[in-house]
């Protein structure tokens, strides 16, 4: 099958592509993403879409669109949608599958537009072409959550780095998008790196993660790689957020529904569907970053497990 997709974010559909043509097919792809050089993806040059209006799609963007694009997109046999999941209504009026990829919350952009929230629910509720599918359990639950009904989730893979651990540096790295007081004699916060590949970030003991979200492709790419990584427990988390420290800072995009916000889900119900709470990333836990010593233990990933998922479900919509 020949796949066609529109993303602002790379790594998810890298990581869709390389499964997808492992398994006989192709993905083309027009990028939106700043990062798209990191995978040397072809820009978007649509006259209609772009990386500075995509958050104004409507209906007529949709139209304006297809009118754009029918001739040159009707060749492809099915559409993906990742980041954002709105982009499903891009592709629509071609009556052909559409898989939905909720990498994170489905409702970003609109969930300050009441009226295009709803245009985008009625479509992830109602048209039988949507192939719902959520690379990590949290979005798998909030979207059953708010649409009512059922989401498969199909964990991230990200085995395209080409990188493997090799420790060569007694450092560890600290991913945070906040700054961390830690002796810096043991430890190098991520803004230091600069542009870094992923054979220099694999060389260091080990990765320690200060979650900004639910689910990250950097955690799976890591996790993939055998790096050891290291996170706070959950109910180290739970203090941290009670204590104002900006973890889960993204855990939804920030809107005026009283039922999306934050404090909604920064709850050990909701944060166990995280993927390195539920067991998806095995991690090293800690309550004290200071407490943290070398481990070199490397979990598997279950790729075999990942690739049938996705075996089968392309194999429904051919």
């Amino acid at each position: 099958m020949k796949f066609f997709n529109i993303d602002c974010h790379v790594s998810v559909i890298a990581d869709i592509k390389k499964i997808f043509e492992s398994l006989g097919h192709t993905v083309d792809s027009w990028s939106l993403s700043g990062h798209r050089w990191v995978f040397n993806l072809p820009q978007c040059n649509s006259p209609v879409i772009n990386s500075s209006n995509w958050k104004n799609l409507d209906e007529k963007m949709v139209e304006d669109f297809y009118i754009a694009h029918k001739n040159e997109l009707d060749k492809y046999d099915a559409f993906i949608c990742a980041y954002p999941p709105c982009f499903l209504k891009l592709f629509e009026k071609f009556n052909k599958p559409i898989i939905v990829i909720a990498a994170t919350r489905y409702d970003h952009p609109f969930t300050n537009d009441v009226t295009r929230l709803n245009w985008l629910e009625d479509s992830l509720r109602n048209n039988k072409n949507i192939i719902k599918i959520a690379n990590n359990q949290f979005d798998q639950k909030y979207c059953e959550h708010f649409l009512g009904s059922k989401w498969e989730w199909i964990p991230s893979l990200c085995n395209y780095t080409g990188s493997q651990y090799k420790k060569n540096i007694d450092k560890f790295i600290v991913f945070s998008k906040f700054e961390i007081d830690v002796p810096k004699l043991k430890y190098i916060h991520q803004s230091q790196l600069g542009r870094y590949t992923w054979k220099d970030l694999y060389s260091y003991s080990g990765i320690i993660h200060f979650p900004y979200n639910v689910s990250t492709m950097s955690l799976f790419e890591q996790h993939t790689a055998g790096v050891p990584i290291f996170l706070p427990s959950m109910q180290y988390a739970i203090e941290l957020i009670k204590n104002k420290t900006p973890i889960f800072s993204e855990i939804v995009f920030p809107n005026n529904l009283p039922e999306r916000q934050a404090n909604n889900f920064l709850n050990k119900e909701w944060l166990a569907y995280c993927d390195f709470y539920n067991g998806t990333v095995q991690t090293h836990q800690f309550n004290n970053i200071n407490e943290i010593k070398p481990n070199e233990i490397q979990f598997k990933r279950d790729k075999e497990y990942v690739i049938e998922k996705w075996a089968n479900k392309l194999q429904e919509i051919q």
